[in-house]
């Protein structure tokens, strides 16, 4: 039969939204999935347990669910990072013209107190995230992100528009959070899924920025109906996300029958008997391992060797990623190498190749799921040294320059992905938000050393007053050698967290061929 109309849909899912409501049950998510499946002619093979954990075994139904977390990710997650591109243009015009009648002091200092904001949050929302389940978070943090952009078309004053672009700061970063569990569905690609749903935060840098051409291409536009028309997407996509995410994380899938497991040996493949084989269930099944962290209190997997090098890894590279996009203004200033006007054209390629760093996401999940984690880590690191090792040896070409910048994409486009991936794969989803957002809110923390750092490390030539022949060029030489030495340095982590790696594989290959042994006894 045909598909019933729009406005049925539109029934049924109010339904569903009351029931939930009402009841306060699990009347899980799967009730408007198989609804879609039966009406819309898709395989009825949805399903959840007694405990609320939802299957998902259409793969029609997994690759919307996808694109779905990336919109949602895209429309409200890293709206902040896109502020500056406002900053001196939509904020600062006056109200007749459609502005906001900012000055540029205030939009500075907006930006500072919401960065601030946005970095602590995940640690809260990360809570909600454990306790109520992606559902409610998404629900949440949309809610918070679509309240401050109302508020936003609504403010008249600098408090108004503080507290409102607070709200967009304290949610946007739980609307990629919750969200990343989206990659257990795909058994073989989790890790690449991850990535992708990771790094579309970048496209969501852009989206201010749109609407800033939006404001200038359109007569008679105002920065109150560009806001209040976010909000409104936003609002739809927090409605969006109490129908179509369940109350807990997806389940890592097995890898299919047949298929070989990648994080095993192959020597280990085959001492494993069909039915052994058959029991390759996620990672969170494994409650005999005893080197397995997922089943750990909070507090021992917090406590980790592998949870601390993480971190340490999370915190030193992103600082790294964060001081070089907040000075390489100043440092093109003080070297005096290029134009004016050619260091406004560099400045731009990078802007254009950090927002596209996106592309880089397939590579970084591949490499995740087929070249290993370790591998990935080193990889990471390399490029970042190599950036370093661009910038020295630029000069005068700004060809080279461009390719640094580039590789600076590629180099901060593994960071997220890597993080988020190897803090499912070692420590679950149990305490995934708080164990998350502790990492976020540590480094965020150390991003209040950028500054000091980068007024030890600048000289006085970008200023436009200074004479160029007598002033301070500063120590960027310097400091690019400092970081090229200390990512090198960080290659230790990577290199414990494969002969951990290797120690448990052997542990596994012994118990393996014990097994074998035993079964062999048995039924000779």
């Amino acid at each position: 039969p045909p598909p019933p109309p729009i406005r049925s849909h539109i029934y049924i899912l109010l339904f569903f939204s009351y029931l939930r409501a009402v009841v306060g049950e699990n009347v899980s998510s799967v009730a408007v999935l198989q609804y879609y499946s039966i009406t819309m002619g898709a395989s009825n093979g949805n399903s959840s347990d007694k405990d609320g954990v939802v299957y998902i075994q259409n793969h029609s139904t997994k690759i919307w669910l996808v694109v779905l977390a990336m919109t949602q990710i895209t429309l409200a997650a890293g709206l902040i990072v896109g502020w500056p591109g406002i900053a001196g243009s939509l904020l600062v015009a006056p109200e007749s013209a459609g502005g906001a009648g900012l000055s540029l002091d205030q939009t500075t200092q907006l930006y500072s107190m919401a960065a601030a904001v946005n970095y602590v949050a995940p640690l809260f929302l990360g809570y909600v995230l454990d306790k109520l389940g992606p559902r409610w978070c998404s629900v949440l943090s949309n809610g918070i992100v679509a309240a401050g952009l109302v508020g936003l078309s609504c403010a008249t004053e600098y408090n108004t528009f503080a507290l409102a672009l607070a709200l967009v700061a304290f949610g946007g970063p739980s609307c990629q959070q919750c969200l990343l569990h989206v990659g257990n569905l795909f058994a073989k690609k989790r890790f690449f899924v991850m990535g992708m749903v990771a790094e579309s935060i970048t496209l969501s840098f852009a989206v201010l920025p749109v609407m800033d051409i939006l404001w200038h291409s359109i007569e008679g536009m105002s920065f109150r109906t560009l806001f209040a028309g976010l909000g409104a997407l936003v609002a739809v996509s927090a409605i969006l996300s109490s129908l179509c995410w369940p109350d807990k994380p997806y389940p890592v899938l097995p890898v299919p029958k047949g298929d070989v497991d990648t994080n095993k040996t192959d020597e280990t493949q085959v001492l494993m008997g069909d039915k052994d084989k058959e029991k390759q269930v996620d990672d969170e099944k494994e409650e005999d391992d005893p080197n397995d962290l997922k089943h750990l209190s909070f507090w021992g997997q917090f406590t980790s060797g592998v949870y601390l090098r993480l971190v340490i890894f999370f915190i030193v590279t992103s600082w790294w990623a964060n001081f070089y996009i907040a000075t390489v203004t100043t440092e093109l200033g003080d070297q005096q190498l290029f134009s004016a006007e050619e260091q406004h054209n560099l400045t731009r390629w990078l802007s254009f190749l950090d927002a596209g760093a996106i592309v880089f996401a397939p590579l970084s999940g591949y490499m995740l799921d087929s070249v290993g984690f370790a591998a990935t880590a080193t990889t990471t690191l390399l490029v970042g040294a190599l950036q370093q090792a661009l910038l020295l040896m630029a000069g005068t070409s700004s060809t080279v320059m461009i390719v640094s910048f580039a590789v600076y994409a590629l180099f901060r486009s593994f960071l997220f992905p890597y993080f988020f991936a190897t803090l499912s794969r070692q420590m679950g989803f149990a305490h995934f938000g708080l164990l998350s957002g502790m990492g976020f809110c540590v480094s965020g923390l150390t991003q209040f050393t950028v500054a000091p750092v980068a007024l030890w490390v600048q000289g006085d030539c970008h200023h436009f007053l200074s004479d160029p022949f007598s002033c301070d060029e500063g120590r960027w030489t310097l400091i690019h050698i400092v970081q090229m030495a200390q990512l090198l340095l960080m290659l230790i982590l990577p290199y414990m967290d494969w002969r951990r790696d290797v120690r448990q594989e052997q542990e596994k290959l012994q118990l393996a061929k014990e097994s074998k042994a035993t079964y062999g006894a048995t039924t000779y």
